[in-house]
């Protein structure tokens, strides 16, 4: 699948999530959910899926939970421009603030224990004209 495709598969699957029958005014979007439905749509072609806020003033995280009042109903603004293909997640690309740790050495009297994060591709996608 060429990252056309895809790309266009993720907004397309963006788009059943936000679905106007499947969502309530005053509902509230977790983006745990969306990612779990992306993973299940497009398995196996995308492997990890993230949320970055297209607005500087904005971090990693920021998006994670997105409360709507009783008036309002959340759809989607996502386009293919929104989503970018990635081969691993750096604290660059997710913009994320603060001392992002991606590996850590513990040790004590008697064993070392190592922790290392990686990952190998991603695909970030969102909604509301973020990216």
């Amino acid at each position: 699948m060429s990252d056309n495709q895809l790309k266009s598969s993720v907004v397309e699957s963006i788009n059943t999530y936000f679905s106007l029958g499947l969502w309530d005014f005053g509902d509230t979007f977790y983006f745990s959910e969306l990612a779990a439905f992306l993973h299940n749509s497009l398995t196996p072609d995308v492997l990890s899926v993230v949320i970055v806020p297209a607005q500087a003033s904005s971090g990693f995280g920021s998006l994670f939970q997105i409360n709507s009042s009783e008036n309002e109903i959340l759809i989607s603004s996502a386009t293919v421009d929104n989503v970018e293909m990635i081969t691993s997640i750096t604290a660059e690309k997710i913009k994320a603030t603060g001392t992002v740790v991606v590996s850590s050495d513990t040790a004590s009297t008697n064993n070392t224990a190592t922790v290392t994060s990686t990952a190998t591709s991603s695909s970030s996608s969102s909604s509301g004209g973020y990216y």
